[in-house]
């Protein structure tokens, strides 16, 4: 019995194991029944076909994709060229401009709201030509000048934050906020699209005429304008860095990226070629520009200095008459209407209105979600760093230290640093200059000694080559390891409410982007602190620089113009900050759409989607003139060369549009260059 129990139990097992076995192969393989077929390949033409796109309207789909992907995904939108809708960058702005100035007489300013009343309330021209004489007469003027008289009358203008010959600000010196001293900024960078000598000379004709009393048919008063313009442009020259200023536009002046030496160590042979009998003009520039042990200097600073030995006394002192004149012209109300001063006056002085485009820009702002973003795409990053292959880890090593270190800034400042700020002139040009003493004082005795860490917002509105919280833009500072988000890319127009939106992740494309440009050509050359400091080995530099090249030669195959081929050397840092952008946003919404349990065809949609939603957010109407512009002008690709750039570098593209060879964006995977 007990034998025979044994021997069912034994069949028993034999079968069931059997069948277990039989059912997976089952599983496996089918039934004869019920076989299962194999998967099919995917044909992306098939998908292509039967897929409707958000933006179907826009779309030319008798453009194959691999050809022009900027076309087959906005041909249609650019056929139809429509003035009203001029692509999302530009709607936005004009958004936010009209919304800016409509509300501008309504609004109580706790900073600016004497001066928005006083420009509502129109002056008298004599007014104002009376003010201009009374603060140009602060200054030694006339007869007998010398060049040391010359050097104090620029000291007192780098005190009212007139940047003449002299600008002063805080620099990051290895992590920390220092008094420094550098080049003043051409007049024209304010008041002209673009900086030439025939430029400035027509500026400095009309500036005599209309405010300082001047025959402008006086031959010498002619004679005098035409040195103004030398002077101006000799500025430019060394803002660039460059022995040619012509042409230049206001996007390419800068302030040049070499390392501020203290004062002990500063060259100052002009001063001592400059200097006059019993006129120590060494002496006089330290005096009049508050040098001291902790002074820093721009080296192009000398370049400056030199002008004293160029051009006489009597040339340098109508400059500064000029370049002061003109700053305060640009708070004038008696002949323009509030919306254009209120315009002059943001570009002058980003920050004296911060606090009225802090009430009208900062609704609606979804600052926590692009902070949220940002730090998904900082860890993404953070995979690539460890990921690359052509990078040791001592040098990964300092790269992470400076992404850790990164720090990001949305929307607007959280504490106004100009709440104190007093206004109390008797016309808008007289609070004007009250509000730049005041921010020069800050700027001079606040800031120095601190971290760079400690500060953001403050950094770039008060910096003489700042920018204001209305712009529709994102940027990254090499100098302070910081990116910064405007209002207008946290709101719904650029960056939508839904987080399941292609859009949204798209816009975060340009997050990315920022984050990016810590590591390319130029922001590579700056350490966690934002310091000007190497942390590369030379192999790892070398490597990375070979891969630069390669970039260039992928984007100098692409066209600007038929028949005229891009400029990938000029566009290379703002390239390799869109190609690591793309790849970070596409990486994190490809993971959001797999944790949402998408899969197969629904999958490729959504990556799809993806791609055609980065068009979308590049609309915009390039002409011949606007596309030979910027070529000549601009270190950004086109807008149809920053898409069909991108995506010929980017695998799944291929795959996802059907792309083979043949096709004109068609690169074999060897050619397609990965940087970060």
């Amino acid at each position: 019995m007990k034998k025979m129990t044994q021997w069912v139990k034994t069949a028993i097992l034999t079968v069931c194991g059997a069948m277990m076995m039989l059912t997976s192969c089952t599983d496996a393989i089918g039934s004869m029944d019920n076989p299962v077929n194999p998967e099919q390949p995917v044909n992306p033409a098939d998908e292509l076909a039967k897929e409707t796109f958000y933006h179907e309207e826009w779309m030319d789909r008798s453009v194959k994709p691999g050809n022009s992907f900027w076309d087959f995904a906005l041909g249609a939108w650019i056929k139809k060229n429509d003035p009203k809708d001029e692509g999302p960058h530009n709607n936005a702005l004009n958004e936010q401009t009209l919304l800016l100035e409509s509300h501008l007489a309504d609004y109580d300013s706790p900073v600016a709201g004497h001066m928005l009343k006083l420009m509502h309330q129109k002056t008298k021209k004599d007014d104002e030509v009376a003010y201009i004489f009374s603060c140009l007469n602060q200054m030694k003027r006339g007869e007998g000048l010398t060049k040391a008289d010359v050097m104090r009358n620029a000291g007192l203008l780098a005190d009212m934050k007139c940047n003449a010959l002299f600008a002063h600000y805080t620099s990051n010196i290895d992590g920390t906020l220092k008094y420094t001293i550098f080049p003043g900024i051409p007049v024209a960078f304010n008041i002209a699209p673009s900086m030439n000598e025939e430029v400035s000379y027509e500026g400095a004709v009309n500036t005599m005429g209309m405010f300082l009393n001047k025959d402008i048919n006086d031959p010498k008063v002619l004679d005098t304008c035409k040195v103004i313009a030398q002077i101006e442009v000799s500025l430019a020259k060394v803002l660039l860095g460059s022995s040619d200023a012509t042409g230049l536009t206001g996007e390419g002046l800068r302030y040049p990226t070499s390392t501020p030496v203290k004062a002990d160590q500063f060259t100052v042979g002009g001063l001592t070629r400059a200097g006059t009998g019993d006129d120590d003009l060494q002496a006089v520039f330290r005096e009049a520009l508050h040098v001291d042990e902790n002074t820093f200097i721009l080296p192009e600073t000398e370049s400056v200095i030199n002008l004293f030995d160029k051009f006489e006394p009597s040339y340098l002192q109508a400059y500064l008459d000029y370049q002061l004149t003109t700053q305060l012209s640009l708070a004038t109300v008696s002949e323009l209407d509030a919306s254009d001063i209120y315009t002059y006056l943001v570009q002058t002085t980003p920050s004296l209105f911060l606090d009225y485009q802090k009430e009208m820009l900062m609704k609606d702002v979804d600052a926590d979600g692009v902070y949220e973003m940002l730090e998904k795409l900082r860890n993404q990053m953070a995979q690539h760093i460890e990921g690359l292959d052509w990078m040791s880890s001592s040098t990964k090593k300092k790269a992470m230290e400076k992404l850790k270190a990164m720090k990001f800034n949305v929307g607007a400042p959280e504490e106004l640093f100009n709440s104190g700020f007093q206004l109390t002139g008797k016309m808008a040009m007289e609070d004007y200059q009250q509000y730049n003493v005041q921010l020069d004082e800050y700027v001079r005795k606040v800031l120095p000694g601190k971290s760079v860490m400690d500060y953001g917002w403050e950094l770039i509105l008060t910096n003489p080559m700042g920018r204001g919280i209305d712009m529709v833009n994102a940027a990254y500072v090499p100098l302070y390891n910081q990116v910064f988000v405007m209002p207008s890319f946290a709101r719904g127009e650029l960056f939508p409410a839904d987080k399941n939106s292609a859009a949204r992740y798209a816009t975060a494309y340009i997050f990315g982007h920022e984050i990016t440009h810590g590591f390319d050509r130029e922001g590579a050359q700056y350490d966690a602190v934002g310091a000007m400091k190497n942390w590369w080995t030379e192999d790892d530099k070398q490597a990375f620089q070979q891969k630069q090249q390669l970039l260039i030669a992928r984007f100098n195959e692409l066209e600007q113009l038929p028949g005229v081929k891009a400029d990938g050397e000029k566009t290379l840092s703002e390239n390799m900050a869109d190609l690591g952008g793309f790849a970070l946003a596409y990486e994190l919404w490809n993971a959001k759409q797999v944790a949402d349990g998408l899969s197969g065809e629904a999958l490729r949609r959504q990556q799809r989607q993806f791609f055609m939603s980065y068009a979308d957010l590049t609309r915009r109407h390039e002409t011949e003139s606007s596309l030979t512009n910027q070529l000549a002008t601009d270190k950004h690709s086109a807008n149809h060369n920053r898409v069909n750039g991108i995506v010929r570098l980017t695998d799944t593209w291929y795959d996802l549009f059907g792309v083979k060879p043949g096709d004109k964006l068609y690169l074999a995977p060897a050619d397609r260059v990965k940087i970060w």
